[in-house]
């Protein structure tokens, strides 16, 4: 999971690749419907949530009482009947059986939650609660990998904005998209006037800290969509 997670280089590519293991975990334990819901404000600005199966599971219950107790207590919350559940029975909406709900923590820090759903009653023995809270903290484990791999492979470790690889790519994936939907792409290239003498005058720890301020500046300015990255140097 971490090698595949390491290689995407794009939200649909992390989605395929997250369906994918969803799809191995429902095989394994005879489930029917799997999710992986975000609760990390970091990795949630790349996704939200990802589900593999059929039906598709209950968007809202991310907000009942099973999910929120796994989340914020760190619990496996199974519950083998949710027909007897009259607070949970409503997101069933009489597809579903039985869910079983892990936490995604690792070092103390909750990345979300895995929802494995069945269309049966009690469908979820032991031995199965075992193996998800397993995976759950492997998974966990490997988002965390995978999170500080990005900040590794595409953040300028200076400013902390995107570098110059991730900015080209991101370009060619944008030029595709106008290619399919013909829709706008804007491109700024800006350079900071006079830095030169900031280094000369100041140092160069100032001039570092300059850049920063601009970058985080810019940062603070542009949408969650757009993209603020280094170019080199000032630029």
């Amino acid at each position: 999971l971490f090698t595949s997670i390491s290689t995407c280089r794009s939200e649909d590519q992390l989605g395929g690749v997250l369906k994918r293991k969803l799809a191995t975990i429902r095989e394994m334990v005879y489930a029917d419907s799997c999710a992986i819901h975000f609760t990390d404000e970091a990795v949630k600005s790349i996704m939200s949530r990802v589900s593999d199966g059929s039906p598709e599971p209950p968007m809202r219950f991310a907000a009942a009482l099973t999910d929120k107790w796994a989340r914020d207590e760190g619990f496996c919350v199974s519950v083998p009947d949710l027909g007897r559940e009259p607070a949970l029975a409503k997101y069933a909406a009489g597809v579903f059986g039985s869910v079983v709900v892990m936490p995604l923590k690792c070092k103390g820090k909750t990345y979300g939650v895995l929802e494995v759903w069945s269309r049966l009653t009690g469908n979820f023995a032991p031995d199965d609660l075992g193996f998800l809270s397993l995976l759950a903290m492997l998974a966990a484990g490997m988002i965390r990998n995978a999170e500080h791999l990005e900040t590794l492979i595409f953040r300028d470790p200076l400013t902390h904005v995107y570098n110059r690889g991730y900015l080209e790519d991101q370009l060619e994936r944008e030029i595709e998209r106008y290619k399919r939907t013909n829709e706008p792409v804007s491109f700024l290239l800006m350079d900071v006037d006079n830095f030169k003498q900031v280094n000369t005058r100041f140092g160069h720890p100032v001039g570092d800290l300059v850049l920063s301020a601009i970058a985080q500046a810019l940062e603070d300015k542009v949408r969650q969509v757009d993209v603020v990255a280094r170019y080199g140097g000032d630029e």
